[in-house]
């Protein structure tokens, strides 16, 4: 017998590895650098060292240029802020 919470796993499972590995299969592009910026934030990139080092990648931010690496910890940083606090909305009982 199911209950009215039952929540099945397999789609959101199916979801996170949407997530994780379909960005490996789009493709860089050679005329939007914009695109390839976000490109290389997915997580399956920022985990590749090769490509992390050798793309000689950087974000500028007004007169502030941030390095690949640096802006890789500020974007997963925010993720995990975000998460921690939806996690935490959703265990703290209402009045």
């Amino acid at each position: 017998v199911r209950g009215k919470k039952h929540n099945p796993v397999f789609p959101k499972l199916r979801n996170h590895i949407a997530i994780i590995i379909g960005p490996a299969f789009l493709p860089m592009s050679s005329k939007s650098g914009v695109w390839n910026h976000i490109n290389y934030l997915f997580p399956i990139r920022a985990l590749d060292l090769k490509e992390m080092f050798g793309a000689f990648v950087s974000y500028t931010v007004g007169d502030f240029v941030i390095p690949y690496y640096g802006m890789v910890a500020v974007v997963y940083a925010m993720i995990g802020a975000a998460a921690f606090l939806m996690t935490r909305r959703g265990f703290v009982k209402g009045k």
